[in-house]
């Protein structure tokens, strides 16, 4: 039962920095529709890239995990 609660952990860590990603690249178009161009950026290295580094951090491990178990 543990094994699955790990992986349930990391699919929940990647589904949240996806729904982050998600969220942060809708509110980039928008500044970038209106030519906010400095908020776009802002948005893009305040969230959207801390994000897909997380979203990257979030499938490794639960790879590695599912790996270790076979």
């Amino acid at each position: 039962m543990k094994k699955y609660r790990l992986q349930a952990d990391n699919i929940d860590k990647f589904i949240n920095a996806l729904e982050e990603m998600i969220d942060a690249r809708d509110d980039m178009w928008e500044e970038e529709k209106y030519s906010n161009h400095r908020q776009m950026w802002d948005i893009k290295n305040k969230r959207y890239l801390p994000a897909k580094e997380l979203l990257k951090e979030a499938l490794y491990d639960f790879v590695s995990e599912v790996i270790e178990e076979e």
